[in-house]
């Protein structure tokens, strides 16, 4: 599968995952943001809590489920970044991970499947 059909469809997965957090409630702050070594796919707001979503997207299930591509390195990762987050902007929200795992193809006109993981931990 080439590189860039690959990023057009991790893409399409994090637009997907936010408006599906937009219709929960949740406020978007950034999408594809850098913070230290860690990029937070979707992070988002809702009431007096920082939300880091990873999002792991897959044309299907051939392979194996899009969540099980989220490992304990890349866990670590999103913690630390929330970490240094908070510190760096002096905020005392608290924060969670979640992980949204969608199955589906851009370029077929079918809904995509979304499982939405809150509060995730190693």
């Amino acid at each position: 599968m080439p590189s860039n059909w690959k990023q057009s469809l991790g893409r399409w997965g994090e637009n997907i995952a936010a408006n599906y957090l937009k219709n929960q409630g949740y406020t978007i702050l950034a999408q594809s943001k850098h913070i230290g070594h860690a990029e937070v796919d979707v992070f988002a707001q809702k009431d007096d809590e920082l939300v880091l979503v990873e999002v792991k997207t897959r044309s299907s299930s051939a392979h194996g489920q899009p969540e099980e591509a989220v490992d304990e390195r890349k866990l670590l990762h999103l913690i630390e970044a929330a970490q240094r987050y908070v510190i760096e902007e002096e905020s005392d929200l608290p924060w969670r991970i979640d992980v949204i795992a969608i199955t589906g193809n851009p370029n077929k006109n079918t809904e995509p499947e979304i499982v939405w993981y809150e509060n995730v931990a190693l």
